[in-house]
């Protein structure tokens, strides 16, 4: 086990994706192998049409990725959040959008 936290960035748009895998099969080397992200809309698309921006192995990375987003969300303000980043919700539970 070697939680995770990373960064992508849609290809297209430039818009970007942050997330994390932990639990019993995190591995920074799943990203795109086997470990696709929860995200549906980043399911919906294959991974070429992304690439990755950053791999960070912590032991924090569920904690990490929620302060990440929240500092984003703070530094950008609602709109300029929505506009750059794909992610949809601050934390589990805490959504942005009504979607």
């Amino acid at each position: 086990m070697q939680p995770y936290f990373y960064k992508i960035q849609e290809i297209s748009t430039g818009r970007y994706y942050v997330g994390c895998q932990y639990g019993r099969e995190s591995n920074p080397g799943n990203l795109w192998k086997t470990y696709f992200t929860s995200n549906k809309y980043i399911n919906s698309k294959t991974p070429s049409e992304f690439k990755i921006i950053t791999i960070q192995p912590r032991m924090d990375a569920r904690e990490y990725e929620r302060k990440y987003l929240s500092r984003c969300y703070r530094m950008l303000g609602r709109e300029r959040f929505m506009e750059l980043l794909i992610n949809r919700n601050l934390a589990p539970g805490i959504l942005n959008t009504p979607e």
